[in-house]
């Protein structure tokens, strides 16, 4: 297998570099008034009207007190999603705020000084991880006594447009968050044909909200570009100290039967298909006296356990807390195949504690990685890239160290309180807008 080198500054894929730099100022941080966008043909409004009024006069800014946030998933499920509103909720509690939670049935467990609501749900056939919710009249009744000041859809779809609704219906400031690209995943499920559909749909809900909170630079462009309007920046943060290369244990790699003197390849994530795990299994067949651990699990683990048979693999399962933290640190590499991520959580965690990563350059992970710097970004769907750049860390173990204390370096600057101020500042420029809210219907 061909080497590459790794020697910082080397232009040998310079597109990759600049992909989503925000630091270079590829997208700024905010929607400029007056930015040229593509034409599109707008989804039908129905009943629905923006919610942030055409004129409104200024007043001071004030953070609001009560706060619902609508989420199609929550506790005990473990996802991308579920990480940052935990955080988000910790950061609204420590500031003084009262969050209110509404969440499908079945994903409502509990968290300090959180209250959560269940909406009636039920399993997404080709997911049945993901339950779909639909807000009754009995949620309505608890929101109206609970008097909230504002609303924040968390990746709205079908919950959130329920949450919508009770919104403008009691003429409340509302703003989304963007975190899931599942126009991008319908590819994947043979249902490519409703993408477009999919685009258009998530588009009417996010253009009806005063603000669209945006994970990472590109993703701020790709929707800038799709006509998606009032974009702001509001990214993730992560915790250095449960992520550190501290953590590292040689029992670890006993417990899961990887010899010392064998690098481990580590995977964190969902079991599915827009993962693209399964692009893993060239990488393993080139390089057979390395070892790939998987954590985590879901509906396509099956079909991965056949796929990846006979080659130096370990499923673990899902892995929470310090066993968490243990093999991050205890691993030499990190890969991430998928190209639909809209931040990259893991990516984050592996880099704080002290993983050179090798990804795809697409969607946020390109926020992350610093190409050559901290990692390495393969072009999408680009198997020899990827089986390149891990064979010229597996062979230069000099830059795999250097490359592992730049990502830990980088991590240390994304912290969960800056991330939290930002979006309190981001909840009263919303209330600054609104309009009076409407009382309840009796």
């Amino acid at each position: 297998m061909p080497r590459i080198s790794m020697t910082p500054g080397t232009p040998v894929m310079p597109r990759m570099i600049e992909v989503g730099r925000g630091a270079a100022g590829a997208v700024p941080l905010v929607e400029r008034p007056g930015a040229e966008r593509p034409a599109h043909e707008g989804a039908p409004l129905g009943p629905l009207a923006p919610a942030l009024p055409a004129t409104s006069k200024p007043h001071e800014p004030r953070a609001p007190r009560r706060v619902v946030l609508f989420t199609e998933t929550f506790l005990p499920r473990i996802d991308g999603i579920v990480n940052a509103l935990c955080w988000t909720l910790r950061g609204l509690v420590e500031a003084g705020c009262e969050p209110l939670v509404v969440a499908p049935q079945g994903n409502t467990a509990s968290l300090p000084g959180v209250r959560v609501l269940g909406a009636t749900s039920v399993p997404f056939p080709l997911y049945p991880e993901v339950r779909l919710a639909v807000m009754g009249p009995g949620i309505w009744q608890e929101l109206d006594r609970f008097q909230p000041d504002m609303i924040h859809l968390v990746g709205p779809v079908v919950n959130g447009t329920g949450g919508l609704f009770y919104a403008q219906s009691r003429g409340l400031p509302v703003l989304a968050s963007f975190h899931t690209n599942l126009a991008h995943y319908a590819r994947h499920y043979s249902l490519g044909w409703l993408e477009n559909w999919v685009w258009k749909a998530l588009r009417t809900i996010h253009n009806r909200c005063s603000l669209t909170l945006c994970p990472s630079h590109a993703i701020l462009g790709d929707l800038r570009q799709r006509g998606f309007e009032r974009l702001r920046y509001w990214s993730r943060g992560v915790d250095t100290e449960q992520f550190s290369p501290e953590r590292a244990s040689a029992g670890w790699r006993r417990r899961w039967g990887v010899p010392e003197d064998v690098p481990v390849l580590l995977y964190v994530g969902r079991l599915a298909r827009e993962k693209r795990v399964l692009d893993l299994a060239p990488l393993m067949r080139a390089y057979p006296d390395a070892h790939l651990v998987l954590v985590g699990d879901g509906p396509a683990r099956a079909e991965l356990e056949h796929g990846l048979a006979g080659l130096p693999v370990t499923f673990t399962g899902y892995l929470r807390g310090d066993d968490l933290a243990e093999a991050y640190a205890s691993a030499d590499l990190f890969v991430f195949p998928s190209d639909s991520e809209s931040f990259g959580n893991v990516v984050l965690e592996a880099m704080s504690s002290g993983l050179p990563v090798v990804a795809v350059a697409a969607g946020g992970v390109s926020d992350l990685v610093e190409h050559g710097q901290n990692g390495w970004l393969a072009p999408p769907l680009d198997a020899e890239a990827l089986i390149e750049a891990v064979g010229a860390y597996l062979h230069d173990t000099e830059t795999r160290r250097r490359h592992g204390l730049a990502a830990r370096q980088a991590a240390l600057a994304r912290t969960w309180s800056r991330q939290q101020q930002l979006l309190l500042a981001h909840y009263a420029a919303v209330m600054q807008t609104a309009p009076t809210p409407q009382p309840a219907p009796h």
